[in-house]
Parts: structure tokens; C-alpha cells; sequence
């Protein structure tokens, strides 16, 4: 019996207790620890059909080693389990390099397949993606039967864009199989850089990929990027003939023909497709043809297209919102009004739901009707868009009192959009004429929320450039500061510069900053260059250079016509003695704006942006 004992598998971690005791309170705590470590201590197998992209750190019970016999004698060239404790202990005191190191040289011994992949999934959690490149790649070299180390090289080396050694890698695999699943090994790894596209399409062209599908993909996928549909087209038919129910296949050859400019093609490859699909899967197909029947603006095909999606997809309420959408905008409101009725009776869809019924009935003149139902939005994304139509509402009935009581009572109900109802309600008020109740408005809502840029911003815009100049200027140069690049922003600093002194260099640079937009770029504003063409006018004006006043304004007048640009005009043609030109504009003045300029007097020393028509601009542009 005593020897017996002696010779249990139990011994040593009986005497490794006893030895440990000393430094805990108990050995029950120490045996559940040391029991945890080594049920945590493994990766499990990835197999190569598995998504590479999602299964890089994922952790398994440890199960590939058990303790060994005292008389049983461990092979030197084996894992220790001990080692392997000892990594497992140092992790858990955050010492990551020495767990990482001792797991790196335990994996290169025998029968170590399970510590290479626990070892493999702390290097992609912990370290650089080329060190872990260089693991993978070393341990497949001396275990070249590895099958999920192959495909893990080729995974890592596309993610380095080491693509010399993805090429490699990826032909080896096609060798053993040339119809491999390599979607999960692709997903997540398409370059975004051209440069590392055009690598990517030549190592693949220099694969043997004709029969493999995953790459044929990935290859078509790059000839359309670089224009070469017709070769495109030969690939993505090609993965077709082995993968012809793939729905990401067909996508991709509808959007190659949809580069063809041959929309019939389309729509004839998308019937077909989906007649070889069961119903469950040609949802997408059907939201791809109508989403491009949408675009190419057939929207009554795009409509027949939808309730024969909607019959066959009857309780799927995303096919339900889009035909109550499309109905709306081709004013089918009874459809339209039907379809949003029965997704009120969904927790998910209610919001939106009766937001859209509110847009139909304000589209058929029911402003109240439509109230009634913004007023049931309560989701935040959407409860912001439904006050603006609900004030919008009030005002086609000519009734702003009541506009400004529902932007209270929205205050009220959803405190995180006050400084948004703030600045409508300072826009119903100054749409009014009611610009001092708008400079209260905003000086109050300024004070609640003095770190909101577009309340300080509409504030500002309420402040009189001579009265208010220094409380104005820290204002807007603060701004300015906080975002240099805001058109915005420069064009109401440039104004109070030139205002203070109509030859401020920096004032004039601003200004011809934001003149200097593109036409084609996102923060090009038309009104905003009407603003910088009209202070760099008016300076020239009151610097008497008025043919400089004229190469501003003559051309964007024809486009963009303003009265202050008109007048600016009209003062420069007299003093050149245009007289031609002068009679001109002056007819043109009489018939668009209702007004005789010869009677209208003008105040040269204030033409740069402080009349009251000006700040209201600002504050409704806000």
C-alpha cells in the first residue's frame, strides 16, 4: 500500500502542495488555481475552412498534455509540463515576455502541436504582427505536414503584405488542393492601398488559381478596381461554374456588368441567379436589383420589384420599410400607409415607422394628422428629425408661437438635444424679425452651454461689429483657433477684421482662403463664397480700387445674384463711368429686387457685414 502511494501520478503535486502551503491559506485555493491554469493553458486546432480573421485570439481548454508517472521517464525533447506552468504562473503576473519566450521554445519540441497553437494565439494578442509571421513561418518549416500552419502563414504574410511569402505559401496549398476554401484565410486582409492592390493582383496572377474560387474572387475583384472588366468577367465566371449558389459570387458579377453599362445584363444575371437559389436566399438579390433599378430612377420598376420582394418576404420588415419608402416618394400614400401601419406593431421598426407616416401625412397637406404621429418618435436618432417636421408643420400654418412651445416641450422631454432646439427656435424667431428675442435666446443658451460651438457661433452672429466688437472678436477668434480650416469660421473673422480696418492683411487672406475652395470640394458652400467674394469687393471698394470690385462680383452676379453685390456693382460702374454697364444693372436692380438703387442710400463705411439681413443669414444658416 505504501508503495503504492509512492508511485501515484498524484505524488509530485502532493509534494508541490506541501511545499506551497506555507504561502497561502490553504491548499483547497492552491489546487483550484494550479487546476484553472491548466484547463486554460491551449489554443484549440484551427482548421483551414475556419475565418482566419475572427480566430486569432481565441483561447481553449489545454488538453494536449497530462502528467506523466514518476517511473515513467520523460523524453528530453518533449514540452515540460512544468515549463508550461511556469509560463501560465507568469502571465498571470503580467510578465507577457517570459510566458511568450518559454512557450516560443517549448513549441519546437516533440509532439507540440497544442503549445504551438497556445503559443501561436499569445504572439497574435501580444506582439507585432511580423514577429508573429516569423513564428508561424519557423514552426511550419520544421513541421511541414502542419496543415493549419500552412494556411496560418499564408493568412499572417497577407496581413504583413509580405506577399512573396503569401505567394509561396498560397501555392503550396493549391498543390495539396486546388479547390481550397480560402475566404476565411482572405477576410479582413484586402489591401486598401493601390500600390499593394497592383502586388496583390501580380502574385495572384503568377498563381495556379484557375480552379479555386476564393482567389478567382479576390482577383476579379482587383481587375475591376483597375478597370479591367472584360478580364474581370472571365474570373468571377469562372468561380461561378464551382460556387454557382454563392451570393457574394453573383453580387460581385452583377456590380462587374453594372461597370459594363449594360443594366439589362443585370437584371437578366440576377433573375437567373435567383431561380437557382431556395426563396430564403435571394433576399439580397432582390434588394440588390431594386436598389439599382433606384439608382438607374426607375422608381415604379423599382416599386413592382418590391411588392414581388414583399410577397415572397412578407414578415421581413427591412423589405417592408423600403416598399413603404419607395411608395412614398412615387406618392403611392395609401400603399405606403398600409405597409408603416403594420410596422408600428414592431418594437424595432415603431419609431421609424411613424416618423415616415408623419412625412405622408405632411405630404398630403394633414399637418396635424402628421404632428400626431412625430409626436409617438421617441428614439434619439430619430426624435430631432421629427421636432424639425413637427416645426416645419406650425410654420406652413403660419402659427410660430406654437413652433416655439413644441421646441420648449421638446427641451423638456429630451435635454440632450436643448442647444439643437435653442438654435431652431433662434431660427423661427429671427425668420420673424424678431432678432432681439434671438440675441436673448442665444445669450441665455450661450450661458447654459458656453463649450458648444454653434450656440457660441449663432450668439456671435447676433453681436453688433461696432457696439459688441471686443465680446464678438473673443468669440469668434476663439473658434477660429479651435478649427482653422472651418470656412465658416474664416469668413466671420475675416468680416470683423475688415470691418475693423478694411485693409487687414489677415482679414484679406482669410477671405481669399475661402474663395479659394473648390467648387468640388465637400466644404465649398455657395453661400459662404458669396460672403469672401463680397468682403474682398467691398474692401477694393473703399480702397477705390474699383476694377478689382468688378473682376469679384461681375461673374458670380450673373450666377449668384445678392443685392449688397449688386450695389458694390453698380457704385464701381458709375465711378469708372461704365455708363452702359451702370444702366444695365440698374434695370436688372429694379426688376429683382424691387427696388430703385438711386434712391437707396448706402453707407460705404458699413458694407462688410452688419446689417441686420446679414446676421439673420448667419443665424439661419446655423
Amino acid at each position: 500500500m505504501e508503495h503504492s502511494t509512492k508511485n501515484s501520478p498524484n505524488t509530485l503535486f502532493l509534494s508541490l502542495l506541501q511545499i506551497t502551503n506555507k504561502r497561502v491559506k490553504s491548499v483547497f485555493a492552491f489546487k483550484k488555481s494550479v487546476t484553472a491554469v491548466l484547463t486554460a493553458a491551449c489554443i484549440c486546432v484551427i482548421l483551414p475552412n475556419q475565418s482566419f480573421a475572427t480566430a486569432e485570439p481565441t483561447l481553449m481548454p489545454f488538453t494536449g498534455l497530462t502528467t506523466q508517472p514518476r517511473y515513467k521517464k520523460t523524453s528530453l525533447n518533449e514540452a515540460s509540463l512544468y515549463q508550461l506552468m511556469d509560463a501560465e504562473f507568469a502571465l498571470d503576473r503580467g510578465d507577457i515576455k517570459k510566458a511568450l519566450k518559454i512557450y516560443k521554445e517549448q513549441a519546437f519540441l516533440n509532439n507540440a502541436t497544442a503549445v504551438f497553437e497556445r503559443a501561436l494565439a499569445l504572439s497574435l494578442k501580444h506582439e507585432e504582427i511580423q514577429d508573429s509571421l516569423s513564428f508561424v513561418t519557423s514552426w511550419q518549416q520544421k513541421n511541414p505536414q502542419h496543415t493549419p500552419a500552412v494556411f496560418y502563414t499564408a493568412y499572417l504574410a497577407l496581413k504583413a503584405h509580405e506577399y512573396k511569402i503569401a505567394g509561396t505559401t498560397l501555392n503550396k496549398i493549391l498543390e495539396n488542393n486546388p479547390q481550397s476554401d480560402l475566404s476565411g484565410l482572405l477576410e479582413g486582409i484586402y489591401p486598401q492601398n493601390r500600390d499593394e492592390q497592383e502586388v496583390v493582383l501580380s502574385t495572384l496572377q503568377q498563381l495556379h488559381i484557375k480552379h479555386n474560387p476564393s482567389l478567382l474572387v479576390i482577383q476579379a475583384g482587383l481587375l475591376m478596381q483597375f478597370g479591367e472588366y472584360q478580364l474581370a468577367l472571365k474570373d468571377i465566371n469562372k468561380a461561378l461554374q464551382q460556387s454557382p449558389t454563392s451570393v457574394p459570387y453573383i453580387t460581385l458579377k452583377a456590380d462587374i456588368l453594372k461597370q459594363l453599362k449594360n443594366p439589362n445584363a443585370v437584371f437578366q444575371h440576377l433573375e437567373a441567379s435567383r431561380s437557382g437559389l431556395k426563396t430564403k436566399n435571394t433576399k439580397s438579390l432582390y434588394l440588390y436589383e431594386i436598389r439599382y433599378l433606384l439608382e438607374l430612377q426607375q422608381n415604379q420598376q423599382a416599386w413592382n420589384k418590391l411588392l414581388e420582394a414583399h410577397d415572397k418576404f412578407s414578415e421581413d420588415n427591412e423589405i417592408t420599410l423600403l416598399a413603404a419608402l419607395v411608395s412614398l416618394d412615387i406618392k403611392k400614400y395609401q400603399t405606403a400607409n398600409g405597409l408603416l401601419t403594420k410596422l408600428t406593431k414592431d418594437r424595432v421598426y415603431k419609431d421609424r415607422a411613424n416618423y415616415y407616416l408623419g412625412i405622408s401625412a405632411e405630404r398630403q397637406n394633414n399637418y396635424k394628422q402628421a404632428r400626431d404621429y412625430l409626436k409617438q418618435v421617441k428614439e434619439e436618432n430619430l426624435a430631432l428629425q421629427a421636432q424639425e417636421k413637427i416645426v416645419a408643420t406650425h410654420l406652413l400654418e403660419d402659427d410660430p408661437e406654437m413652433a416655439i412651445k413644441s421646441l420648449e416641450q421638446f427641451r423638456t422631454n429630451y435635454d440632450i438635444f436643448a442647444p439643437e432646439s435653442y438654435l431652431l427656435q433662434a431660427k423661427v424667431l429671427n425668420a420673424h424679425g424678431k432678432t432681439e428675442q434671438t440675441k436673448t435666446l442665444l445669450s441665455n443658451a450661450h450661458d447654459d452651454y458656453p463649450n458648444h460651438d454653434d450656440i457660441t457661433f449663432a450668439f456671435a452672429n447676433t453681436l453688433d461689429n461696432d457696439n459688441d466688437y471686443f465680446k464678438k472678436y473673443i468669440l469668434v477668434s476663439q473658434l477660429y483657433e479651435t478649427d482653422k480650416e472651418n470656412p465658416s469660421y474664416q469668413v466671420a473673422f475675416s468680416e470683423l477684421l475688415l470691418h475693423k480696418s478694411p485693409n487687414s492683411e489677415y482679414g484679406l487672406q482669410l477671405a481669399k482662403q475661402v474663395v479659394a475652395i473648390p467648387f468640388d470640394d465637400e466644404k465649398f458652400n455657395s453661400d459662404i463664397y458669396i460672403k469672401g467674394l463680397n468682403l474682398l469687393a467691398t474692401s477694393a471698394y473703399q480702397q477705390n480700387e474699383y476694377t478689382k470690385v468688378i473682376d469679384y462680383l461681375a461673374d458670380t452676379y450673373e450666377v449668384l445674384p445678392t443685392l449688397n453685390a449688386a450695389m458694390l456693382l453698380l457704385k464701381s460702374y458709375q465711378a469708372l463711368e461704365q455708363e452702359e454697364q451702370a444702366a444695365a444693372l440698374l434695370a436688372d436692380i429694379q426688376a429683382r429686387f424691387n427696388i430703385n438703387p438711386l434712391e437707396t442710400q448706402v453707407d460705404d463705411s458699413n458694407l462688410i457685414g452688419n446689417s441686420d439681413a446679414a446676421k439673420q443669414d448667419d443665424i439661419s444658416s446655423r
